[in-house]
């Protein structure tokens, strides 16, 4: 990661002739080239000598390239491409040419080699590179997806955006699903009113953003929709597949996205990479002067959590690392100007990028994914039991405003101009696909000045008088006549840097049926078949260790094949009979109460 941080940099000191002049960059340049497609994984060498020399030599695949590359302020003419198609054709058949011209091409050159015999050269431009270089468009992905064009439709030059493009808007229904007969709400304050606004979306991405009042661009795995909801009307706002999480809409009308491990722009049918060298989970963050932001949480890869303004074009970023521990960070929003806030597993973190300052705090709330700062004093999450919750900053008390009946796992927040709440989030299908929704959450005017200490008693109510009790179980949602609780703090709960005042332990978190790999319940302290799972495990390996026969394994890992056995028959196979179970029942509910 940071060999391939450091090629992004150096990529614009070749732009800006940092310490080069336009004839050595072009050596520097093949040997970056080379370097990158080894950081992908690529077997590459620069500068080839052999029968006409050659920039870079790589293999993707199977598949043997020759590659020449050219910086210059000409655009690149028939002469060069006709050199390098002579060098292919001196290689052995099956050798493919790509040209790299970073000024692009001439349209006597396009058109020359459109009509001509058999291609055997594949042209790039600076796009197609910089999409490389970001990890927008990986090496590997880029060349299958230019080779596919010129081999399918005999194009050996496809523009970046033309490689993605697709006007197919997905299914999605403005109605709610059939899994929801009583709307989305498990349960709320008084005054929380909530409706599902799309559904039905198949995707294994999930992202939202809303611009103007009734308008959302939705993420999806075939593009970023852009969806009307008053008109229940949908497009394709970016073409592109496998865009993750949300995006952002600039003052120039071009919306940002995040892919793979790059940040593109997209604007009047263009691609443009703005961000790239990113390693972990991702999201996208405006400042409040307007600039735009990455949020990187840093995954397997970084040893910390990290956050970057983009500016001026890709390598002209700036990284600054966020004290919070790599993959347990989900999102960060702006407070005010510098202050960064941060949430995740660990709690949530308020840094400065510029001073270096920090606070940290705790919460009980899992997997607080979805986050949006209401102010510079609070903000509105949503945890892993798809719990929508408000904390004050002053104090760091928080409260459960409500619940929904969706899938805890990803979720997503965004806030319209018109103080309408976006919530996106997985939902129960028949057959378990992939499928999301969205619902419109809108509060009570009274919750924007809602005093969370003394009036944190105020309990939150029943929203169903009777619910599935196996709805609250696959959901991690309280049984058919539970009532939520919100529980009375006279201070913010224990954090890092601050001392408190604590009026007695927090409620139990409440049973959430299948929350874990949807075959134990979570908490999974509190469930039976887990412990007893274990105890046979731990019961088989000590005695193997201690008793077990000699044989040609080794005793140790005898009782370690052992123990899996074990914990397999004894805990994931009943498990998984049990959510068989589960689930039989909640259907004949269903079916029972729409007969009624």
């Amino acid at each position: 990661m940071d060999r391939w941080r450091q090629l992004i940099s150096e990529y614009d000191q070749l732009r800006q002739l940092r310490a080069c002049t336009p004839q050595s960059r072009g050596q520097r340049f093949n040997n970056l080239i080379a370097e990158l497609l080894q950081c992908w994984g690529v077997q590459a060498t620069a500068n080839v000598r052999a029968a006409g020399e050659i920039d870079v030599a790589f293999a993707i695949d199977g598949v043997r390239f020759v590659l020449e590359a050219k910086w210059e302020k000409a655009r690149t003419d028939t002469g060069r491409i006709a050199k390098l198609e002579k060098r292919v054709r001196q290689r052995l058949s099956g050798t493919y040419g790509v040209f790299l011209s970073m000024s692009g091409y001439s349209q006597e050159a396009l058109a020359d080699i459109a009509h001509g015999d058999r291609l055997e050269v594949l042209l790039l431009d600076a796009g197609h590179w910089e999409a490389m270089l970001g990890g927008l468009v990986p090496p590997q992905e880029l060349v299958n997806l230019v080779r596919d064009r010129a081999s399918f439709q005999g194009a050996p030059y496809t523009p970046l955006a033309q490689l993605f493009a697709s006007s197919e808007v997905p299914d999605l229904s403005f109605e709610p699903p059939s899994e929801m007969p009583d709307g989305p709400l498990l349960a709320a304050v008084d005054g929380v009113e909530a409706q599902v606004v799309l559904s039905g979306i198949e995707s294994s991405q999930l992202g939202i953003a809303c611009y103007g009042q009734s308008r959302l661009l939705v993420t999806t795995t075939r593009g970023v929709l852009d969806v009307d909801i008053e008109a229940q009307t949908a497009e394709m706002a970016v073409p592109v597949p496998d865009c993750r999480r949300n995006v952002l809409v600039i003052g120039d009308g071009s919306i940002v996205f995040l892919r793979r491990s790059g940040v593109g722009r997209f604007h009047d049918g263009q691609i443009t990479t703005i961000g790239g060298g990113l390693s972990g989970n991702c999201c996208l963050c405006q400042h409040p002067d307007g600039s735009v932001w990455v949020f990187d949480n840093g995954g397997s890869h970084d040893l910390s959590a990290s956050v970057t303004r983009l500016e001026g074009g890709l390598g002209r970023q700036q990284r600054h690392k966020i004290d919070y521990h790599s993959a347990n960070a989900f999102t960060s929003v702006w407070l005010s100007a510098d202050a960064l806030l941060t949430s995740g597993n660990a709690g949530y973190l308020i840094s400065s990028p510029t001073t270096g300052s920090k606070s940290r705090h705790s919460d009980s709330q899992s997997n607080p994914m979805g986050l949006i700062a209401l102010d510079e004093t609070a903000f509105l999450t949503v945890g892993g039991n798809v719990s929508l919750r408000r904390t004050e900053i002053a104090t760091w008390t928080g409260r459960e405003l409500a619940r929904l009946v969706l899938k805890p796992s990803v979720t997503e927040l965004a806030l319209a101009a018109n103080g309408d709440l976006y919530l996106a989030a997985y939902h129960d299908t028949p057959d378990d696909r992939l499928s999301f929704a969205v619902i419109r959450v809108r509060l009570p005017s009274e919750v924007g000045g809602l005093e969370l200490g003394a009036d944190a008693t105020t309990p939150v109510v029943a929203a169903r008088s009777t619910c599935d009790t196996q709805a609250g179980e696959d959901h991690g949602l309280p049984a058919s006549g539970d009532r939520l609780r919100v529980q009375k703090e006279t201070a913010h709960r224990v954090g890092d840097d601050v001392d408190i005042r604590w009026s007695g332990p927090l409620a139990p978190l409440p049973k959430r049926m299948n929350a874990v790999l949807r075959l134990f319940d979570a908490p999974l302290y509190r469930d039976w078949l887990l412990w007893f799972m274990l105890a046979w495990a731990a019961i088989d390996f000590v005695s193997v260790l201690t008793y077990g026969p000699p044989g040609g394994l080794p005793r140790w890992l005898t009782a370690v094949i052992g123990a899996v056995f074990f914990a397999m028959v004894c805990g994931i196979v009943p498990a998984w009979i049990r959510l068989l179970v589960r689930r039989r029942r909640h259907n004949h509910r269903q079916r029972a109460t729409k007969a009624k």
